[in-house]
This record gives structure tokens, sequence and C-alpha cells, in this order.
């Protein structure tokens, strides 16, 4: 079993950006996503340069932080987020709106890129970069900037879902390897909760992506099982690796 274990939010503030590379330096995170967003920016990509073991992509940003292209129908996508974040989603995702979406990615990816950061892979804040409605603007940007990975929708859970759910999760996923053409882990979740399934027994997948927030408000107990070694190897036959190793080994592709 694979598992990749990536920090979101990195950049989004000094004290993340410290608890991420501390935990990056003693291996128990291997991979990051930068918030081009962030106002802690530039001491992100200042650390980063200073683990080339690990990988780093771009945690795509339209409901956190100020837009870096400022449109008008951003501005009012992260009020509404701000309300609440599961409101976004119920969004129609007009094509002005769709089109704004596209300038930030894009610009988004562009600053990582221009500040040297090689980037392997995308997930994004509150996870938008999941919603049907954008799933072509995602394919545009991945396609045109080579990216050659993306966060797959979460399908690692401990409490029983509706099958409805899960049946969508399942068609986005199938849709976002064979329509994006990207390479993907099998399974995705939250560290806690695939730390809880691997302990009882229940993972049965070959590729893994652990979602972690070091330095987040709220995050506090999760960085302390991060921390602790045995979490994730208690079983055994785990092997810690990088979104470059599974597009290297091709993933769920």
């Amino acid at each position: 079993m694979k598992i990749i274990i990536n920090a979101d939010d990195l950049g989004g503030a000094v004290r993340i950006n410290e608890a991420i590379f501390e935990l990056m330096a003693h291996r128990r995170i291997t991979s990051a996503t930068c918030m081009a967003t962030g106002p802690a920016f530039d001491s992100a990509i200042s650390g980063a340069r200073l683990f080339p073991d690990c990988s780093f992509g771009v945690h795509l940003d339209i409901t956190g932080n100020p837009s870096l292209t400022r449109a008008a129908e951003l501005e009012a996508l992260r009020k509404l987020a701000n309300q609440s974040p599961r409101q976004v989603r119920r969004v129609v995702m007009t094509r002005p709106l769709k089109a704004a979406i596209y300038s930030e990615w894009s610009a988004q990816i562009k600053k990582l890129l221009s500040a040297g950061v090689p980037i392997t892979h995308v997930d994004s804040h509150h996870h938008t970069h999941t919603i049907p409605g954008l799933l072509l603007v995602l394919r545009k940007v991945l396609r045109e900037n080579a990216i050659p990975s993306a966060r797959i929708s979460q399908n690692i859970f401990c409490e029983r879902q509706p099958w409805s759910r899960l049946l969508k999760k399942a068609l986005w996923n199938h849709a976002l390897r064979n329509l994006c053409g990207v390479t993907t882990v099998e399974g995705f979740a939250d560290f806690a909760t695939i730390a809880e399934a691997m302990a009882a027994g229940e993972l049965r997948h070959r590729t893994i992506e652990a979602m972690v927030h070091p330095g987040s408000a709220g995050y506090d107990q999760e960085t302390r099982l991060l921390s602790n070694s045995l979490a994730l190897r208690a079983r055994g036959g785990v092997e810690l690796v990088n979104y470059r190793a599974l597009v290297a080994g091709k993933g769920a592709r």
C-alpha cells in the first residue's frame, strides 16, 4: 500500500508553513499544495526549495483569500463561502463565472510556475475543483499546463454513506481520470479517517492520499496523530510516497 500524506494550505500563513516544513523534515509529510493567494506565499516557496524529495502542487483557491484577478464574480463567491462553504456547490456555474474561475486558476498556476515550482498535482480550497460544473474548466487548466495529477473526491469513509453519494463521487472520479486524462490515487480521505480505516483493516486500496492541515486552527489533534510515527505503520506494508512517485507508477490511471 502506497500512501501520500499531503498538507493543504501551504502559504496560507507563516505558522502553517512552519508546521508543514517541520513535519516534512521528520518525514511525516511527503507532499504539499501551495495557495498562490496566500499571504505567506513567498516563505512557502523558499521553504519548498529545501525539500526536493517531496512533491508540491497548487491548492486552487476561489473561496478563501482574495483572488489574484480580482474578478467581481469571484469576490461574490468568496463572500458566500465565508457564510457557508457548502453553499458554493449550489451556485449555478454560468459562462461568465466559469470564465472568471478559469482565469483565476490559470493565474494561480502561472504564479507557482513562475516561482520555479514544478507542479505535480492540484487540489483546492473547500474542494471546489470537484464541483461537477467545473470539470471542463479543470480539464482545460490541467491540459494547458501539463499537470499530470489531481486529487479525487473522497471515497474512503468510516461511516456508512448513502449509495447515491458514493455513486456521484465514483462517477466524478472516473471522469477526472478519463476525461481529464490524469493519474490519481485509488482512495482519498482526511488523515484521521484513513488511520481509523487502516486500524479496522478496512483499506483495500493500493494507492491512497491522506489530507492533513498542520498549523491550521482546529487541526491540533490531527497534527498530534500525524506526529505519531505508528499512526499509518501499525499494520505494516505501508510505503510513504509522493505525487511524483504516483505518476511514475501511473497510480489508478
